[in-house]
């Protein structure tokens, strides 16, 4: 998350995602990027969670 290089505000929601990502991880087995890959491969029938191809 390059928001966590601004100082002050960049670090508290950086820790936030990091505490938030460490405890869907541990009570599903999933990471938060896999649950949003999961979420756009279902409801947007792409492959691979990708949206768009650069």
């Amino acid at each position: 998350m390059k928001i966590s290089l601004i100082p002050g505000w960049g670090w508290i929601a950086g820790g936030v995602y990091f505490g938030s990502d460490v405890m869907v991880t541990l009570f599903t087995g999933n990471s938060i990027g896999e649950h949003l890959d999961y979420y756009i491969e279902d409801n947007f029938d792409k492959n691979n969670g990708t949206l768009l191809k650069w």
